[in-house]
């Protein structure tokens, strides 16, 4: 062996052995190292550089995202707090990448992307519900149910005044009255 070959202690197939750093790190064994004495000033000065390196990784992005303006677009406000979190979570329980789940769901990676990052895409629900329906999740506040059509939220969200419900009872009725019980209406 060479004069500059450092010898370590390593774990392979579980037992220690001896064997030069390079090989360790060219196999990939764990390398067992001797704890090393440190002063107090070296510890403080240890854990402030942990700290600062966790706070630039922590923060470093945020820094640079515009903070969401809920109030300057009525779907996001509408969408629970933190939903692109939800969103991130549930694709990541589910073990699907971006790309996979923006193939099922037929939109663009980048849009999903945003989505995840709590900024929507275009100014409207679909994207919302294509992702509430693939994941199975409700995304909004108000509890409108994910699986609805979209002509049954419409239809909720606008209720019927009470003359036109009675109008059409009346028209259902005439119908029946004329058609018999012979015929079943469909709709």
């Amino acid at each position: 062996m060479g004069e500059n070959v450092k010898i370590v202690e390593a774990i392979d197939d579980g037992k220690i052995v001896r064997v030069s750093e390079d090989y360790a790190k060219r196999e990939g064994l764990l390398i067992l190292r001797k704890p090393v004495q440190m002063t107090l000033e070296e510890k403080h000065a240890m854990v402030k550089a942990q700290q600062d390196a966790e706070e630039k990784h922590v923060y470093g992005l945020d820094r640079f995202r515009k903070p969401l303006r809920y109030k300057q677009n009525d779907i996001i406000g509408s969408l629970i707090e933190h939903f692109h979190w939800e969103i991130a979570a549930r694709r990541k329980l589910k073990g699907l990448t971006r790309k996979q789940m923006a193939n099922s769901l037929g939109c663009n990676e980048n849009s999903l992307k945003l989505l995840e990052n709590g900024i929507l895409p275009s100014n409207d629900y679909i994207l919302i519900n294509k992702v509430e329906k693939f994941l199975g999740i409700n995304l909004r506040k108000d509890g409108q149910p994910y699986q609805a059509s979209m002509r049954e939220l419409a239809l909720s969200s606008s209720p019927v005044p009470a003359k036109e419900e009675k109008k059409e009872e009346k028209k259902e009725s005439d119908s029946k009255n004329v058609l018999g019980n012979d015929i079943e209406i469909i709709d």
